[in-house]
Order: C-alpha cells, then structure tokens, then sequence
C-alpha cells in the first residue's frame, strides 16, 4: 500500500475451491479486480522413502502444491479477462528442484515441477489476455521455518542433503 497499490488477505484453504472463490468475492468487493495474483502456498510434505509415505500425506501435498494454484487461478480468472494485463505470479520452490531435486522430499519436489509446466501449458492463455504467468524459484536464500519438519525427523531419515539445506 506504501507503494500506492492494494492488498487483501485471506485466511483459507487453497486445496478448496470454494474458499478461493469466497477469496475471490472478498478481493473484488474490497477492490473492485485483481491484475495481480502471487501463488506462494506450500507444504514440504512427507519425508524420506517415498515407498513409506502415508497416502494422506501425499494427497496433501498434491492438493495444496497443485490443486491449490489451480483452485486460485481459477477463482480470479475472470478478473484476469477484464484486467488490463494481468499477472500471476507461481512459486516453484525455494530451491528444492533444479538440477539437483531432493530425493528425501520426493512429492514437494514433483509438486513443483508438476506446476511448472502447468504454467508453461497455461501461458498462452495469459498472453492473450495481455498479460502474463511466471513461475520463480527463490533460492534457498530466505531465512523461514518451512524446513523445520526436516530438523525433527533427523538427518537419518531426511538424508544430509536436505538435513543440511535445513540447518
């Protein structure tokens, strides 16, 4: 707002459609559009072997790391047909994929490759809107706390490369 722009938060579930919707409704009510959406929800999901991995858990992380985008694409795309040049904005990891995927965080990491080239596939559909979809990659610069289930289970059972990348 500093900036001369507008924000609105929302405390919801992205995994559910009809809360990005109500997200949506909010946003229009307090703003009149939206010309920008920032994708940035994530759970690193279960870690370690993936053979071992509670089917709910997976289910989790696909709902949220994908479904999740998707539900909240979809639930402002109408403001995306009427803004001038839309933006969305897709995090796709902080890190975690690349030339180097973490092999102890098996469902994060194909999340986000899996919503990387959704955004590709989808990318055309921006550009005729004048507008524009991006995925980016932080890095696993920025300080959070995101990794702190990876220091409760261990190096053990997370590996030493992401035990590491936790630390």
């Amino acid at each position: 707002e500093e900036f001369g722009g507008s924000v609105v938060g929302f405390v919801g579930d992205v995994s559910d459609p009809i809360q990005m919707m109500e997200f949506a409704d909010v946003t229009r009510n307090r703003l009149g559009g939206v010309d920008v959406l920032v994708c940035n929800a994530a759970v690193l999901g279960p870690i370690g072997s993936w053979k071992e991995s509670p089917f709910e858990r997976v289910t989790e992380v696909f709902s949220i790391n994908v479904l999740g985008v998707i539900n909240s694409m979809r639930a402002f795309m109408d403001d995306f047909v009427n803004a001038r040049s839309p933006r969305v904005v897709v995090l796709s990891g902080g890190g975690m994929g690349g030339p180097r995927p973490v092999k102890d965080a098996p469902f994060y990491v194909s999340t986000k490759a899996a919503i990387a080239t959704f955004v590709e596939v989808v990318a055309s559909d921006f550009e005729t809107l004048n507008g524009a979809i991006v995925v980016v990659a932080p890095g696993s610069s920025i300080a959070t706390n995101f990794l702190q289930e990876v220091l409760e289970v261990g190096e053990q059972v997370a590996g030493p490369g992401l035990y590491k990348d936790a630390l």
